[in-house]
């Protein structure tokens, strides 16, 4: 994996807070920072990162303390520090036992070296450094400003107690000015799966992800534990933790006296907060304790427990320490705890706790692992109904979950298995938790007869297909939707049956069949109006919105899917609405369109003001961020796809995420991070190329071309080419790469001596048989053809789709004469990079502007001042968008060819980019390019002119400024003399 290492992912403005400090001892100030945090949060590593990055212009001075007991070195810090020092820098004086002069004299051998260089000192682990040190290092803060002394310190937290001599020197430093401190918390969800990534050296399964991060809560060096001998493609963690985590993670523990590290397990088993109060009446029950509040304050001084200020309850420091402390009691005696807690609890019931979630829950589960079943079930009951009342749909899951497993267990109970799945269900709709509503889906439809239910059946076999979609298991299936329609039919007043007709529309659609797909539009829309629900109405709505679309009626189409989305939202039904935005999008313009992604944006925000949930806000944002990679904004397109990541987006969003994500590394050069980010997408989704809303054969040609593969690239383009049915998203671009795919192997062929080079041809032309390219006359012209037939919903004359269709069809005629080193291919490609630019597409645009040089040198009379300015163009463009596989072919190309690629302006004299009075817009384009040294060929090359037009320019510029010539004219612009007209 590029980039950071991976502890770093994440932390760049602590990253250049230390940075902040080094530079101000460049510049001759003093400062300190103290870096603190839980133990393996990355505090050492973090300083350590800053630190390589420092030249040797400064003395890097580095050490740290350790945990002796009772041996006490002087200066150990300091004496590690020194051992390195560079040749000609004499050592301070740090000999024998701490003395009084020991500070005075290391502070004036600071003041000497920094009076040659800066210093940067680092500490770590200052809570272990000894006495002689820390007045060292107070000596030294409290001195002058105005040298270069950066000193950089990590502290633990958790390992100064009270009373510990550390907390009056912290007391005092925090006073001093030039002192500051850099709290470092935990790696966020995202930021740890990329350092997962980092660790297993290729990107992670989200279901690892989730698992490591619900245990460490982002703690770097528990990941690093955790994952440490995994196997890289691993999907879940072993059941057991591995020795050294627990090692770790026990440490303190093991510091405590015996009846603290007692206490810590009963709190343990407990599984909540507890004040000392309540804890002690809990103890009782068993046993009593003299002196618990010491108890308690000795595990919080050791870093095992926490206690809030607020209500001063207590609990562990890090959630996995409470699971191994339960674990350290015998399986009866926490059996014995359980029963004991959960008849504390129940005791203490009052009117203000009976609805309280986090109670009744507790009570559920006390009750469950004390082996209570009848208890256990009525309790986790009352728990979920209360959960559902504030909004906590994922503990209703669990909870219901749990009082289906028990009620098989219990001879007698009030409530049906289909009534508790129901509840289920719901609850995991609303938490779109799809995992668990397809399985209370199966069960649910297995239990309703259709015979005497037709509507209900209808509507969970409909539900069962979207939730199966976005589980990557199915796609949008004729088949399912007929036979809900069927069903319904029994009740054709129902909303149940308009759902199912106009769900009907929307498989017809996208197999192809659009007459089919009209008929049960408007039979959908029928229906729906009759029953007058929301949710039929915003399904059968948006089937309408599709029909005009195959009209090209775009007004109508946005109205029928903005009436849609509304009815979505009063039927709170995000997959309803998520539908609905998508097809407004389609009826404004392409994906790949600057209003269609201000539109995407602009509905995802609306529906997170509703409460919306994290897998449908995704939905919309990976959309949207497919535009933005489309047109070249990576930078929010990552932002977008690390949103996206950041929660448990879903396996649909994670597809559609990974797509991205693959397609951005494969166009900037990491070809082994797109492979593996395609893999877990293929991982994900059963059917691949049979989802069509999702890029998959188009991204993974891109990514196999960036591998250099292009057998297997054609062959996913013409897998994308020959689904039947409606055309996948990216369809444009299928074509063109299978071209280039195919030009490819024609120039790998003639590399090896012409093998092979005629089946590459006649595949070449069994392409062209298919689809014809546009091509170009003897005059310039074009001789009319079929246009490319693979756009969605035959979009065409919507202004960015049609502009980008175009420069498809464009970019297919050069890779075709590329392949058939057609005599005007040159031309062909600058023709499409026009047409690319013009169309918004810079990626594409880079790589049209290198091919269009290559072209231009391989002539008979090669065209040099054009290439020049091809390449210069391309390298421009691969250079903003980092896309290195172009950038290094153009380089390559350029240095073979003797041809410079400094950008005009960078070779240009800073005055150069000021105006000279009187001179238009354009004269001063040319003005910059003179004083680059560009020949008249060039400029002309480079700006579309013609040598004539250019050259009248330059008259006007001599004639404007007096300048004799054109070398005179460019030497004014350098010294800056050009601001206004020289002398006579």
């Amino acid at each position: 994996m590029a980039g950071q290492p991976p502890v770093f992912v994440g932390r760049a403005r602590e990253l250049s807070e230390v940075g902040a400090v080094i530079e101000r001892a460049r510049a001759g100030q003093a400062s300190a920072l103290l870096v603190t945090g839980d133990a393996g949060v990355g505090k050492s590593a973090l300083v350590h990162h800053a630190l390589a990055g420092v030249g040797d212009d400064a003395l890097v001075l580095s050490g740290g303390s350790l945990p002796l007991g009772s041996m006490s070195v002087p200066f150990l810090a300091l004496r590690h520090a020194l051992r390195r020092l560079p040749a000609g820098i004499p050592p301070p004086p740090l000999m024998g036992e701490a003395a009084a002069s020991v500070p005075v004299e290391f502070d004036a051998w600071v003041d000497e070296v920094c009076a040659t260089r800066p210093v940067v000192l680092f500490v770590d682990d200052l809570h272990w450094s000894d006495q002689s040190t820390l007045d060292v290092l107070m000596y030294l803060l409290a001195g002058p400003r105005d040298r270069g002394l950066a000193v950089l310190s990590t502290l633990r937290r958790g390992e100064v107690a009270e009373g510990h001599p550390l907390n009056t020197w912290l007391a005092d430093v925090r006073r001093l000015p030039g002192c500051q401190e850099l709290p470092l918390g935990p790696l966020t969800r995202f930021e740890t799966r990329e350092q997962v990534a980092g660790l297993l050296g290729t990107v992670p399964h989200e279901t690892l992800v989730n698992e490591v991060y619900a245990r460490t809560r982002g703690n770097s060096y528990l990941n690093r534990l955790l994952v440490a001998g995994l196997d890289p493609d691993v999907a879940h963690l072993p059941a057991s933790l591995p020795d050294d985590l627990q090692g770790a993670l026990m440490a303190n523990w093991h510091r405590l006296s015996t009846d603290a590290r007692e206490i810590t397990k009963v709190l343990a088993v407990g599984g909540s907060r507890l004040t000392a109060g309540e804890l002690g009446k809990v103890l009782q029950q068993q046993r009593s304790f003299a002196d618990l509040r010491g108890l308690l304050r000795e595990a919080v001084d050791v870093g095992v427990l926490d206690i809030d200020d607020l209500d001063g309850t207590y609990w562990f420091h890090h959630p996995l320490q409470a699971e191994l402390m339960e674990r350290q009691l015998p399986a009866d005696e926490r059996r014995a705890w359980h029963e004991t807690f959960a008849a504390y609890i129940e005791a203490r019931l009052d009117e203000d706790s009976r609805d309280d979630v986090a109670v009744l829950a507790a009570l559920a589960d006390h009750h469950f692992h004390a082996n209570h079943p009848e208890e256990a079930y009525a309790w986790s009951l009352r728990a979920a109904e209360a959960a559902g009342q504030v909004g906590g749909a994922s503990e209703r899951i669990r909870l219901l979950r749990r009082a289906l497993d028990l009620r098989g267990r219990l001879p007698t109970v009030t409530e049906t298995r289909e009534e508790l799945l129901w509840r289920l269900r719901a609850a995991a709709a609303e938490a779109a938790d799809h995992t668990s509503e397809l399985e209370a889906l199966d069960e649910l439809i297995a239990l309703t007869d259709p015979h005497t239910s037709p509507a209900v059946a209808a509507e969970l076999v409909i539900r069962r297909m979207h939730v199966r979609f976005s589980l990557g298991q199915g796609f949008i299936s004729p088949e399912e939707t007929a036979r809900a329609a069927e069903m319904a039919a029994a009740e054709p007043d129902s909303w149940q049956y308009a759902l199912a007709v106009a769900e009907q529309s929307h498989a017809a659609l996208w197999a192809g069949e659009d007459a089919t797909a009209a008929e049960f539009a408007d039979r959908g829309l029928a229906a729906a109006e009759r029953a007058g629900h929301p949710r039929a109405l915003s399904h059968a709505r948006t089937a309408q919105s599709a029909m005009a679309l195959l009209r090209e009626d775009y007004e109508q189409a946005f109205a029928w899917a903005d009436r849609a989305r509304e009815a979505a939202l009063e039927a709170d039904d995000f997959w309803a609405y998520v539908h609905a935005v998508l097809w407004e999008a389609n009826a404004i313009d392409c994906s790949f369109s600057e209003e269609v992604i201000r539109h995407k944006r602009r509905r995802r925000l609306e529906a997170e003001a509703v409460g919306c949930p994290h897998p449908y806000l995704s939905w919309i944002a990976a959309d949207e961020a497919m535009g933005l990679l489309g047109l070249g904004s990576w930078g929010p397109a990552a932002e977008l796809v690390r949103m996206c990541l950041g929660s448990e987006p879903g396996h649909l969003v994670d597809v559609m995420s990974r797509l991205n994500a693959a397609r951005l590394a494969a166009l900037q050069g990491r070809p082994d991070e797109a492979r593996a980010h395609l893999e877990r997408a293929d991982e994900l989704f059963a059917d691949l190329s049979g989802f069509k809303p999702f890029a998959f054969d188009a991204v993974r040609a891109d990514v196999l071309l960036a591998a250099g593969d292009a057998e297997e690239a054609l062959a996913s383009a013409m897998n994308g080419i020959d689904l039947e049915g409606a055309a996948p998203t990216m369809a444009e671009w299928l074509v063109p790469l299978a071209a280039r795919a195919i030009a490819d192997l024609t120039d790998g062929a003639r590399r090896m001596g012409g093998e092979g080079l005629q089946a590459a041809l006649a595949r070449m032309g069994a392409l062209e048989a298919r689809f014809p390219p546009r091509r170009l006359d003897v005059s310039g012209g074009t001789i009319p053809e079929p246009p490319l037939p693979l756009v969605f919903d035959g979009a065409t004359t919507q202004p960015q789709a049609a502009s980008q269709v175009d420069a498809m069809a464009d970019w297919y005629l050069a890779e075709s004469g590329r392949a058939h080193r057609s005599r005007n291919n040159a031309a062909q490609w600058q023709t499409a990079a026009h047409r690319l630019a013009a169309a918004h597409l810079p990626w594409e645009t880079a790589y049209a502007w290198y091919r269009a040089g290559e072209a231009l040198l391989r002539q008979s009379r090669p065209d040099h001042a054009a290439a020049a300015s091809a390449l210069r163009t391309s390298s421009a463009i691969a250079q903003e968008l980092r896309a290195m596989p172009v950038l290094d072919l153009v380089r390559e190309l350029a240095t073979a060819a003797r041809i410079s690629l400094d950008d005009v302006a960078a070779r240009s004299a800073p005055h150069a980019q000021a105006s000279i009075a009187g001179l238009t817009p354009r004269e001063e384009e040319i003005l910059r390019h003179l004083v680059a040294g560009r020949t008249y060929a060039e400029i002309a090359g480079a700006l579309f002119l013609s040598e004539k037009t250019v050259s009248s320019h330059i008259s006007n510029m001599l004639r404007k400024t007096g300048a004799a010539n054109r070398v005179e004219l460019a030497q004014f612009a350098r010294s800056g003399a050009g601001s206004s007209r020289p002398a006579g």
